[in-house]
């Protein structure tokens, strides 16, 4: 669904959207990035996305590692 300025939902997009249904950092949004600015706004996010994800693999990999060196430490 789609979220409205003043909170209703829409269960489908419109085939028309007057740009007087738009809110106006919308229209601004539009006018500074074009017509594919939700596109590009969404693979951004979703790439960055991917690299917290992958970020957060590492870090339980390098924890693992690092509770394991502790541990053959301490049993010297």
């Amino acid at each position: 669904m789609v979220e409205r300025p003043e909170g209703k939902k829409l269960k489908q997009l419109p085939d028309v959207i007057h740009v007087s249904d738009l809110s106006q950092a919308t229209v601004d949004i539009l006018k500074q990035f074009g017509m594919e600015a939700p596109t590009l706004l969404n693979d951004y996010a979703v790439a960055l996305e991917d690299a917290l994800i992958e970020q957060v693999k590492v870090s339980v990999k390098l924890t693992k590692e690092n509770k394991s060196l502790k541990n053959k430490q301490n049993t010297k």
